[in-house]
This record gives structure tokens, C-alpha cells and sequence, in this order.
């Protein structure tokens, strides 16, 4: 994520249902990703209560959780604020293909 001194990030992780029930939004035809993996929360940590990045500056930020094998597609959606209210958040999301286990040949 790429920001300027920013109080508070928060992240959402969203998949898709199974892939022969895709879903679109009627008016966009963008898929539906309905199933939540992690709601939204806050990746900095309590002792911290915000980063400060400076401008131009490329920070990455991971907070690793599990999923699982079922899941190929995942949308991630980060978000920060440059004050508490949320009321204009800053929000970037992207699209990921969670990598596959090849069954090992006999």
C-alpha cells in the first residue's frame, strides 16, 4: 500500500462462492464476492495504534491468514484513513488466484 501518514488501516478479505454458482451485480456485472473470510479489522497492531508512512515511500504490510484449499479466488480490500472518522476512507482492492496443490504424480 502505497499512502501518506496514515492513522488507522483496516483489511477485508472476500471470496468467491463456488465457482458454478457465480453471481453478478445486475447493473455493473461485476461478480458478487459474498463470503467472507475476514470481516473487517484493523492490521496495526495495538501497541502501535497507527503507522506513519512517508510520501513516496512503497510500505508493505501483511497480515497472513489462513485459506482454505477450497478457496481459488480471493478480493482484498485495504483501507486508510488520515484521521478516526472513516468518513472519507482511502480504499484500494485487488483480485488474487490463491495458488493450487499439484497432486503429486504416480
Amino acid at each position: 500500500m502505497n499512502c501518506t501518514s496514515a492513522i488507522n488501516h483496516s483489511s477485508l478479505l472476500m471470496t468467491l462462492e463456488p465457482e458454478n454458482a457465480l453471481k453478478e451485480k445486475e447493473k455493473t456485472k461485476e461478480l458478487e464476492f459474498k463470503k467472507a473470510l475476514l470481516s473487517k479489522t484493523s492490521i496495526v497492531p495495538e501497541q502501535y495504534n497507527f503507522f506513519f508512512i512517508r510520501p513516496g515511500t512503497r510500505q508493505v504490510i501483511t497480515h497472513i491468514i489462513r485459506i482454505p484449499s477450497s478457496i481459488s479466488v480471493v478480493r482484498v480490500t485495504a483501507s486508510f484513513n488520515y484521521d478516526r472518522s472513516w468518513e472519507w476512507p482511502h480504499t484500494a482492492r485487488r483480485v488474487f488466484q490463491v495458488p493450487q496443490k499439484q497432486k503429486a504424480s504416480p
